[in-house]
């Protein structure tokens, strides 16, 4: 990953001062492994050749934090001019996860993470709301050494919305002020703004994707937060 300087704005170290929940997006946001995702859908469809995977890796940049399950289904019904059975649906699940792990278990973290982490999770509440499998962002966690961060890790099949509801449900006496959403991808912003919950972008590489624009608050890594 490119470096960036990361020029705080003294609004976002207030905003983050005033928290007690934080819920964290994972990849590109607690661990520069955007790029291992991407590997890994072009060696799946490498096979149906260059046009196939280009539109792949175009899809899967642009739409950050889907599940993969709903990736496969995409590719296949609009790429490939195919249907996909469940069955092959857990095949590929299978590629894909073996691919994955050791590779994001080595990524490395996005810069002051765990700083970051160390200052805050011994008086805050900090969750994970991921695209990737629950199952496999525990075993992640756990081998990355990070799972006492963590009160709760939630990842598909269930989308970030239902993931953030479930995190809510948990802090029934807290309101939403305390909540704060760090994501790089739409779909966070999304889950943020649907309950209203304050939202910081990660903005990690120097792609600007549309929803990206009117996002007031953006860091490039977690240095002097």
């Amino acid at each position: 990953m490119q470096k960036y300087n990361n020029i705080i704005n003294p609004t976002i170290k207030k905003i983050i001062k005033n928290k007690s929940i934080f819920i964290f997006d994972f990849d590109g946001v607690l661990v520069d492994s955007v790029n291992v995702k991407t590997n890994a859908f072009v060696a799946l469809y490498k096979k149906y050749g260059n046009n196939v995977v280009n539109q792949v890796i175009k899809h899967h940049i642009l739409n950050g934090g889907i599940s993969r399950y709903e990736k496969f289904k995409y590719y296949h019904r609009f790429f490939l001019n195919q249907k996909i059975s469940n069955e092959e649906i857990k095949m590929l699940d299978k590629e894909f996860s073996n691919y994955v792990v050791n590779e994001v278990v080595h990524a490395p973290e996005i810069e002051g993470v765990t700083n970051f982490l160390n200052r805050i999770y011994k008086k805050c509440r900090i969750y994970i709301n991921s695209g990737t499998p629950t199952i496999e962002l525990k075993k992640i966690i756990d081998l990355r050494g990070w799972s006492h961060y963590f009160t709760q890790v939630l990842g598909s099949p269930d989308d970030k919305i239902a993931n953030t509801q479930t995190i809510l449900d948990y802090e029934k006496k807290q309101s939403i002020k305390d909540c704060l959403f760090f994501g790089d991808a739409e779909t966070d912003y999304k889950a943020a703004n649907y309950f209203g919950i304050d939202f910081i972008l990660l903005k990690t590489s120097e792609i600007s994707l549309p929803f990206t624009k009117t996002i007031q608050h953006k860091i490039s890594n977690f240095n002097r937060l």
